[in-house]
């Protein structure tokens, strides 16, 4: 689909309003990734508490300290790391410093190792204790590098395999094409009309690196919403990819000691960057009701639903029936209207 230039036509078919509302509502959906799932708590007996739902959702302390129990204290210099280093950021962006998300994230996970040792009286270093710094290549080899299994396919039946293939493809596909514009459009690179010029070559990156992921056993390699935070932090160029890959590459090696820098500290620049990203309402027309109730619909759905793929299957679900209930029909493409049915049969049939 990619090298026929089929994903490409799907992106130029995805109207103004909604390609402008793609990148707010994933700074929508990275702010509550940094203030949710990012960063959960475990009790000794339950978990896990979020910042946001459990401990601000909670009516008092007393409340919040009663639900999470042996977690509570934990939770607040979650808290406190988290603003922290948002603060911290910016700060540091308002004084035009260079890397401003990096230093806060050295600065947060500094107020956590602090904490951790004041606080808790835990050694936030502790994992480093024994661990082991050489993956298990082997038993990755034995376990999962070109380990196909299609006997569940056969199990199931074609029909159901084949629906549950075009399902994984649609939410891949638009996850990617949402995430390529939002993250695009906060590097500046997209043009006047909002369309991402080399569209066709990032989609075939993507492309290959599901394939290849799949094949090698891991889960799927694609177009994350996390990349934000680079865009925020400068990155522009390929450059920027491949010195990430390398660096992922080398933490290999050095797995336990990326895994000693606190969740926190991370959410301090998902929310920090999902801010910047929302800056794209100001590209709306707010008295233009078929660009404002999309992007709304889908400033809602992606953080909910956690999935930028059916928050732009809202928006041009939506933005479909506004033109066709408005007598306005023909102002949408015959590709809009296939998208937006593709998107009814994927929520509504059931199969």
């Amino acid at each position: 689909m990619s090298l026929l230039n089929v994903r490409e036509k799907i992106v130029s078919a995805i109207p103004y309003g909604i390609r402008a509302g793609i990148t707010p509502a994933i700074g929508m959906m990275l702010i509550n990734i940094g203030v949710g799932s990012n960063a959960g708590i475990y009790s000794d007996t339950e978990g896990p508490f979020y910042v946001m739902r459990d401990f601000f959702g909670s009516l008092t302390p007393s409340v919040a300290q009663s639900t999470m129990g042996t977690g509570y204290p934990q939770m607040v210099l979650t808290v406190v790391t988290m603003f922290a280093g948002l603060f911290f950021i910016a700060v540091l962006d308002g004084k035009k410093a260079a890397a401003p998300v990096l230093l806060g994230m050295v600065a947060a996970s500094a107020v956590y190792w602090a904490g951790s040792a004041c606080i808790l009286g835990e050694n936030p270093f502790a994992a480093l204790a024994g661990a082991s710094f050489l993956p298990p290549f082997p038993d990755l080899v034995e376990t999962t590098l070109f380990h196909f299994n299609f006997r569940g396919f056969l199990q199931i039946g074609w029909f159901t395999a084949l629906t549950s293939i075009i399902t994984f493809c649609v939410i891949d596909m638009f996850d990617t094409i949402g995430t390529l514009v939002g993250t695009a459009s906060r590097a500046g690179m997209l043009d006047e009309s909002g369309k991402m010029p080399q569209m066709k070559q990032a989609l075939v990156s993507d492309a290959v690196g599901t394939v290849v992921g799949a094949c090698t056993g891991t889960s799927t390699i694609t177009t994350l919403v996390e990349s934000a935070a680079g865009v925020g932090s400068g990155g522009r160029t390929g450059l920027t990819s491949l010195t990430a890959g390398l660096l992922f590459l080398a933490c290999l090696f050095a797995a336990p000691v990326v895994a000693v820098i606190p969740a926190a500290a991370t959410s301090s620049a998902l929310i920090y960057v999902g801010v910047l990203m929302i800056k794209g309402l100001k590209d709306l027309d707010f008295d233009d009701m078929d660009q404002i109730l999309p992007a709304a619909l889908m400033l809602i759905a992606m953080p909910i639903s956690g999935s930028v793929g059916h928050g732009i299957g809202l928006g041009m679900i939506s933005y479909t029936a506004i033109k066709l209930f408005s007598g306005r029909g023909r102002e949408v493409s015959p590709l809009t209207y296939g998208i937006a049915a593709l998107f009814l049969v994927k929520f509504f049939l059931v199969l």
